[in-house]
């Protein structure tokens, strides 16, 4: 298992291609020839009603693979390899920025006074082989 922070390849290029969303949460990146391929993004929304009450939902985006355990599970796993690089930000860029439009859509057709609605990503998860 490769541990990342500030200064590690995949981080600094995360937080450069999402500097304006601020990345306030996780990224976990890891390799596992003994798991399906998996990638995820969680996203806080934060939305303000008309009558001043403000609520927060928390909502994870499979980009690809299936629901799978917890990224806390996973860690306690054994069979952790070393870390690659990123491949096309951009196609994954459009792709989490349509999952947070249609969410939002999704959001204002069902509740009533919504005046704005924020997000923050909160995490990036990709579990490959």
């Amino acid at each position: 298992m490769d541990l990342m922070g500030v200064g590690h390849p995949l981080v600094d290029a995360l937080i450069s291609h999402y500097r304006s969303d601020a990345i306030s949460g996780d990224v976990l990146k890891l390799k596992n020839d003994g798991i399906p391929d998996f990638f995820s993004v969680r996203y806080l929304f934060m939305v303000n009603f008309e009558d001043g009450i403000k609520k927060e939902l928390y909502k994870e985006f499979i980009l690809s693979g299936s629901q799978m355990k917890s990224d806390v599970e996973l860690l306690m796993q054994q069979e952790w390899k070393e870390n690659h690089a990123v491949s096309n930000l951009k196609e994954t860029d459009e792709q989490i920025s349509l999952l947070i439009r249609n969410f939002e859509a999704q959001l204002r057709s069902e509740c009533e006074g919504i005046l704005n609605v924020r997000t923050t990503c909160v995490g990036i998860m990709h579990i490959y082989r």
